[in-house]
């Protein structure tokens, strides 16, 4: 089993109770271990990666915590209270990229703008 540190960032109270758990919890159910990959996946392309069975990590904070909210595993091990906090983090991540979508007309005027009054300033320079 390989171990990459959490960033830190997170809590680590959080994060180890949910590692503690999982490596718990695969030894009392005697999960199988993949086998050991030897390859440097830094250097492997996205479809080698998927023939290898090797899963790619969420790739920003919002897509990590839709996966955590989702978990069972986070649920047993950190109780409702705090599943339902990590449940609210992932609709407050949703509402925020739903408010930055709404703005963008809002923005596309404002830059209209800003490209218009330079080129006035261009025009009207002596």
């Amino acid at each position: 089993m390989e171990l990459r540190c959490p960033d830190p960032a997170c809590n680590p109270y959080l994060t180890f109770a949910a590692l503690l758990q999982a490596g718990l919890e695969g030894v009392e159910k005697g999960y199988e271990l993949p086998e050991p990959m030897e390859k440097n996946l830094y250097h492997l392309s996205g479809e080698e990666r998927r023939r290898l069975g090797v899963e790619q990590l969420p790739e920003s904070l919002g897509e990590a915590i839709e996966i955590t909210a989702e978990s069972e595993l986070v649920l047993r091990t950190l109780g409702e209270p705090s599943a339902r906090a990590v449940e609210f983090q992932a609709a407050q991540q949703r509402a925020a990229l739903v408010g930055l979508w709404s703005l963008l007309p809002v923005a596309q005027v404002l830059l209209q703008l800003l490209f218009a009054d330079q080129e006035l300033a261009r025009i009207v320079e002596p």
